[in-house]
């Protein structure tokens, strides 16, 4: 086991979605309908003298409150509705929206939610979340789970540029390769199995721990972490 602190809090979560999501597809949802008819990606993210960036208009959106399954179905609407894999990567926009749909329902009680973004890449997935376990299937564009607080994530696939940047107090499970990992983060934690890419890992970071499952990561990770009372820790996974 990793730690104690980083028991896997995604048990038995698994084997309930599956069946919820199909029985979401076969019924015609309308509060999934009504939240989906306020997604609007060709909002420009710049400012304009004629009306508020996207992220502004996202902050001052009333969105209804969707359960974990909702949000996936959601997720996949997305997904079906993009005009290309490309899009999705480069679009600030998608990630967001989802981003606050999750926080609007973490705040009405949902504590967990399983996202299936299989090849979509989305940028800015799980960003400025706050005290959520959101686990990914697939996976994630850059700046997944940016600017994050008291939140556990994890990731199946792998990740884009500034995976967890930004965080504090945060945990992440990590599969696959990510660049750019742990950029300003503070008090996180992040568990590897493979290589990361990156020239800029942990960068401005602070009191952040990498456990690393693989020797051969391990010893590479040594080479790469910079920041401020950063560790690097070899573990042998027994369990997740």
């Amino acid at each position: 086991m990793i730690l104690e602190a980083l028991v896997n809090p995604f048990k038995g979560l698994e084997s309930e979605t599956p069946d919820q999501i199909e029985k979401l597809k076969v019924e015609k949802d309308e509060l999934v309908e009504r939240v989906l008819s306020q997604y609007n990606p060709k909002l420009k993210w710049e400012d304009s003298p004629d009306e508020p960036n996207a992220y502004t208009l996202l902050q001052e959106m009333n969105f209804e409150t969707l359960t974990p399954v909702q949000i996936d179905i959601v997720l996949q609407k997305i997904i079906a509705l993009s005009e290309n894999q490309l899009f999705l990567q480069q679009s600030f926009y998608s990630g967001l929206f989802l981003s606050k749909l999750i926080q609007k329902s973490h705040d009405a009680g949902n504590k967990q939610f399983v996202l299936h973004t299989n090849e979509s890449q989305i940028c800015n997935l799980c960003m400025e979340l706050k005290d959520s376990d959101v686990l990914v299937y697939g996976n994630v564009g850059n700046s997944f789970g940016r600017d994050s607080e008291n939140c556990n994530f994890k990731v199946s696939g792998d990740a884009g540029l500034s995976f967890g940047a930004g965080a504090k107090k945060c945990n992440y499970w990590l599969d696959g390769q990510a660049d750019g990992i742990a950029i300003g983060s503070k008090e996180c934690t992040f568990v590897l199995r493979k290589k990361t890419q990156d020239k800029l890992c942990s960068l401005g970071s602070d009191d952040c721990t990498f456990y690393c499952t693989d020797i051969d990561v391990y010893l590479d990770m040594l080479t790469r972490v910079r920041g401020i009372n950063n560790k690097v820790e070899f573990q042998n996974e027994t369990n997740d």
